[in-house]
């Protein structure tokens, strides 16, 4: 399969047994670029602001101007809307598609928002290096990861949030989500995609991993993070992390 065909227009035993396992090529995180930008990259999308279920989260600081950084940004609408607020705020993608957008609209509405080309995957300990946040806000990426990326990068995160800042990831509950029941497959799949865990479903174009909060809670302990809220919407979860010391 050729790495610049669109996602949308492979078929589905493709994302079920392929994508995301040692056979994938694409390497494109799931995602159907011609497809996301449409639904993520209009300026209608950039203007929704905050759900109500995010705005219970960012009500708990957002009128404490700092700075922030967005991973996962898209074209930007975390990103307007805490530079609304007076935050200094960056953002990081690694679909330039969406920087661009981004940055045209924060030019235009007068926005000093700084858009990075960065890869969440390929994060290390010099991507941040001196640099000091109060607000992380982790897009539906953290649900793309495997334990041992979102373990490695909470890390980093860990080191660039300021004392008292506060961290939002998105879970999804367990509920309504197709994954494989098929004993038989399950092996399979084991062995072709060997970062497969227990709580991963098969969201229509890549796997992502659910969180129950006994979950959640072992896993950011480990990486110096406790839970100070979560939050239930509609669709996604929210979870605000903040440091243990």
């Amino acid at each position: 399969m050729q790495n610049n065909r669109p996602l949308g227009d492979f078929p589905q035993f493709y994302y079920l047994l392929v994508r995301g396992t040692i056979f994938d090529k694409n390497k494109f995180l799931g995602y159907d670029l011609v497809s996301s930008l449409r639904n993520f990259g209009s300026k209608k999308y950039i203007e929704t602001g905050l759900s109500p279920e995010e705005k219970k989260l960012y009500f708990d600081f957002e009128d404490k101007p700092g700075r922030a950084l967005i991973m996962g940004c898209s074209a930007g609408r975390e990103c307007v809307y805490l530079a609304q607020k007076g935050w200094e705020v960056i953002g990081i993608d690694f679909i330039e598609e969406f920087l661009k957008i981004g940055r045209f609209y924060a030019k235009q509405k007068g926005l000093g928002i700084e858009y990075r080309n960065l890869n969440i995957e390929q994060l290390d300990s010099n991507s941040f290096s001196g640099e000091r946040f109060d607000f992380i806000g982790f897009s539906v990426f953290f649900l793309i990861l495997s334990k041992k990326k979102r373990s490695r990068i909470l890390k980093i995160l860990n080191t660039c949030l300021s004392k008292d800042g506060k961290v939002l990831v998105i879970l999804k509950g367990r509920q309504d989500h197709w994954r494989l029941s098929n004993p038989i497959l399950k092996v399979i799949l084991k062995i072709l995609r060997p970062s497969h865990e227990d709580g991963d479903y098969f969201g229509g174009a890549t796997y992502l991993h659910t969180f129950t909060a006994e979950s959640l809670k072992k896993e950011i302990e480990a990486q110096g993070f406790r839970i100070k809220l979560i939050s239930a919407g509609r669709i996604y979860k929210y979870a605000l992390l903040e440091k243990t010391a």
